[in-house]
């Protein structure tokens, strides 16, 4: 019986040292994570409604602003709360808008970059949903744009997953906001 188990537990440890854990948290991130999508990309994702996307993390109070610019040339952003995701290998930073309607999951790739997972994403003017949902508020002049054009919900929990891949920037290459 212990002939069998040795071998197995060897691989086990041997599979543990051969792939570790890419990341612990956003304390082990980089700071910006940019990218700008190729006119043939665009073409090939008709639904997607980002041209740039900028992730900036602030690993010391745990959040993230995401921004990014829409078709239209249109700029929004959006600021996150980050947890940290417990999981069997890593520890993926999961966020949400202070409404919680927005949901966002950071997952590291073994080369560097990320990929963000969001849910009911949206980027406004003047940072998130403070005036109704759509694409314009007629009476203010301010806007608001999901990252993809698809079916959306404001029920939390509901609405499809949408990823994106950002790769590593200089920390100056993430948009600056000023309120």
């Amino acid at each position: 019986m212990f002939r069998f188990v040795f071998p197995i537990i060897t691989a086990a440890i041997v599979t543990a040292v051969a792939s570790p854990a890419l990341s612990t948290g956003l304390n082990n991130l980089n700071q910006c994570y940019t990218r700008h999508y190729s006119t043939k990309h665009m073409r090939s994702q008709p639904n997607q409604n980002v041209t740039t996307l900028a992730l900036e993390i602030d690993a010391a109070d745990k959040s993230i602003m995401l921004s990014g610019t829409n078709r239209a040339g249109r700029f929004g952003y959006d600021y996150y709360s980050c947890y940290e995701n417990t999981g069997s290998d890593t520890t993926d930073p999961a966020c949400m808008t202070f409404e919680a309607e927005s949901q966002l999951w950071i997952k590291e790739r073994s080369d560097g970059s990320i990929v963000i997972t969001t849910r009911n994403t949206i980027l406004s003017d003047v940072g998130g949903t403070n005036f109704e949902y759509g694409d314009e508020d007629e009476q203010n002049g301010h806007y608001a744009f999901y990252l993809e054009d698809a079916r959306h919900s404001v029920l939390i929990g509901t609405g499809p997953f949408f990823s994106y891949r950002l790769y590593p920037a200089k920390a100056d290459s993430c948009p600056k906001i000023e309120e």
